[in-house]
């Protein structure tokens, strides 16, 4: 049942992450194509898939961490490095789940999400230097997946 959330959340926030970076064009998504999407979407995918698959915490810390990945999520960190720094971007969004290691005690888990997303952070850069078409999309994808897939660490 956890590679299946895992798989069904993992999808949903990758759809969600590029909804948040797509440019109206005037199509019947435009309603969703706001960065809003992204921050909030992603966010409370995650938290719900959290919920599903495995330990929990009392329902009161779900808010600090949400407002918490909400605001990680709105930045790429971009005034501190000079251009958008994915790996710092995702890494910090691995932090922002710092209560559920907290009382949970999977520590392990947690610097392992962290670490895993800041991998993901690179491949993201990596896709974005590459002349391949769509990259955008995979790139957006990849930074959406990242935050899903990697939720069964925290587990650990």
């Amino acid at each position: 049942m956890i590679i299946l959330i895992t798989l069904i959340a993992t999808t949903i926030s990758g759809i969600l992450y590029r909804l948040g970076g797509s440019a109206k064009n005037g199509d019947w998504w435009d309603w969703m194509k706001h960065s809003k999407t992204r921050d909030w979407g992603c966010t409370i995918v995650a938290l719900g898939a959290l919920a599903l698959i495995g330990k929990t915490i009392a329902w009161y810390y779900y808010i600090p961490t949400f407002v918490a990945c909400w605001l990680a999520l709105t930045t790429y960190w971009d005034d501190l490095f000079n251009q958008d720094c994915y790996i710092m971007h995702l890494a910090v969004v691995g932090v922002t789940f710092l209560l559920f290691a907290v009382f949970t005690g999977c520590w392990v888990g947690f610097v392992l999400r962290v670490a895993t997303m800041a991998l993901f952070g690179l491949l993201s850069h990596l896709i974005d230097e590459t002349a391949i078409p769509y990259k955008d999309v995979a790139s957006e994808n990849v930074r959406g997946w990242s935050i899903a897939v990697t939720l069964p660490l925290l587990l650990i």
